[in-house]
């Protein structure tokens, strides 16, 4: 996807400042949003796992986590903090577009429609300490105009495992079997910020592969997780074409 084609004129941004705004602007009715050290981990990935009752599943991630993202949110939409509200995690998260649509309409209405983009990131690059997430932008908005409920609900399926790595100082006892076998959630993550690596998590999931091989089985077999591994984009890219439609088609009736 070309981003500089999505947001005209941002693109002298650093990259991370030029997406923090361009994952609230989007075509489909539902969209996923992942990083790198997002790792899908259920066997089974359904439309149900992430839109429960065709709704934005999301991970209930309290505000104390983050508080200054969350007073930051509220000072950039104009609008009053409420720091008890409901949270709202970062990656992997389900976004409604109505929804982003309705946070975009807010930023305009407080920043006005010409430029705005760049007069809310030049106030999150330039004064010190300004850190909102997009995420809280969103939620932030969403609680202002009263409707996350309709947009969002939690399902049987979480939408990131309780496996998933923070602190690098967890990873050597990280558990891959049970993160990909036992979890029964969508998403793990290993966090970038552990500066494990891409090669360190691969090394680490093979080993938990060696691990489970079943030496009755032929030394060719696949086991579960090695088939996750081999099918989860082609799988991904299935769900997601899957979910639009189906969206789409209830929004139609």
């Amino acid at each position: 996807m070309n981003e500089d084609a999505m947001v005209v004129g941002l693109i002298q941004l650093p990259t991370t400042l030029r997406r923090r705004l361009l994952v609230l602007k989007f075509q489909t009715p539902f969209y996923l949003t992942l990083d790198a050290d997002v790792l899908c981990s259920k066997d089974q990935l359904t439309e149900e796992d992430l839109l429960p009752q065709g709704k934005g599943n999301y991970v209930p991630e309290g505000r104390n986590v983050h508080p200054a993202w969350w007073s930051e949110a509220a000072k950039t939409l104009g609008v009053e903090e409420n720091p008890i509200g409901g949270g709202f995690g970062v990656t992997p998260a389900v976004l409604s577009t109505r929804g982003a649509a309705l946070a975009l309409e807010r930023l305009r209405a407080v920043h006005g429609k010409e430029g705005f983009l760049r007069t809310v990131l030049d106030g999150w690059w330039v004064e010190p300490g300004r850190w909102w997430s997009e995420y809280t932008l969103y939620r932030t908005a969403l609680d202002h105009w009263g409707v996350f409920d309709t947009f969002h609900a939690t399902g049987p399926t979480a939408l990131l495992g309780e496996t998933s790595v923070w602190f690098s100082e967890q990873f050597e006892a990280w558990n891959v079997t049970a993160a990909f076998d036992d979890d029964p959630a969508a998403f793990v993550v290993v966090q970038s910020t552990t500066d494990v690596g891409v090669t360190g998590v691969m090394r680490k999931i093979n080993r938990g592969l060696e691990e489970e091989h079943d030496p009755l089985t032929p030394l060719g077999a696949a086991s579960s997780l090695r088939r996750r591994i081999a099918r989860g984009m082609a799988e991904m890219d299935m769900l997601c074409s899957s979910a639009s439609k189906s969206v789409e088609k209830s929004w139609a009736m």
